[in-house]
């Protein structure tokens, strides 16, 4: 078992420990905010903009143009990422 896969805060359930969040989880439910880089790096990757076309960055809000479900994708893959990095050995 992967040290990602053990349970943070197992839940008694019948007669054991058989639920609850992963440390995985744990750690992702709990990253910091996004970083303008990540945001950055996620709309322009590898020398083409990831979501089509170009996307202005604005100010400080570097999602202000960005849809519901853009944004929702950036910070899926931003909370994991953080939590894969809290969980390497």
């Amino acid at each position: 078992m992967k040290n990602a896969d053990i349970l943070s805060a197992p839940t008694l359930i019948g007669h054991g420990y058989n639920g609850g969040l992963t440390k995985r989880e744990m750690f992702a439910m709990n990253a910091p905010a996004i970083p303008d880089w990540f945001i950055d790096e996620w709309i322009y990757n590898d020398g083409n903009y990831r979501l089509g076309g170009s996307h202005e960055l604005v100010g400080n809000n570097r999602g202000a143009n960005l849809d519901t479900t853009e944004m929702m994708k950036i910070t899926k893959e931003w909370r994991y990422a953080y939590a894969d990095l809290m969980l390497e050995d």
